[in-house]
């Protein structure tokens, strides 16, 4: 008994570092998000602020369509309008990794819960068998 006890214990140490791990990491996304929530605050204006730029682009091509020298500019926008497309459709892709990882931090909080239903069977057990058995006399001589 006492070498499977030693056993658990090393594994119970294994997973108190593993924690640890797990929270240096937590620490270290946290302050990376930071930025991004930053950003995420000015996104909510973004559309606000592209709409008379698109509106611009839109009606320079109008523009161009009647008068050929326009059509150089409406060019040069429309590139602009589309690379600040493209630039927030790879930062939303490049976010993606955050929701997958939330579905594995997900499976680990399961893990964890089935970990505390054993814990507390354990203790459950370890309470029953500490409680004295009705039949044994405690009567002092």
């Amino acid at each position: 008994m006492t070498k499977t006890t030693s056993s658990w214990e090393l594994e119970a140490s294994k997973f108190a570092n593993s924690l640890e791990s797990l929270e240096r990491m937590q620490q270290q996304v946290s302050a990376s998000l930071q930025p991004m929530r930053a950003l995420c605050q000015h996104i909510r204006t973004l559309p606000y602020a592209f709409a008379p730029l698109r509106a611009f682009e839109q009606g320079l091509g109008e523009l161009a369509e009647a008068f050929a020298p326009m059509k150089e500019l409406h060019e040069a926008v429309a590139l602009i309008v589309e690379d600040s497309s493209a630039t927030f459709d790879q930062l939303a892709k490049s976010l993606k990794v955050m929701h997958e990882s939330r579905q594995r931090l997900v499976k680990l909080a399961s893990t964890f819960e089935a970990a505390s239903e054993v814990e507390a069977e354990f203790n459950k057990f370890a309470q029953t068998l500490s409680k004295p058995s009705p039949n044994t006399s405690t009567t002092l001589s």
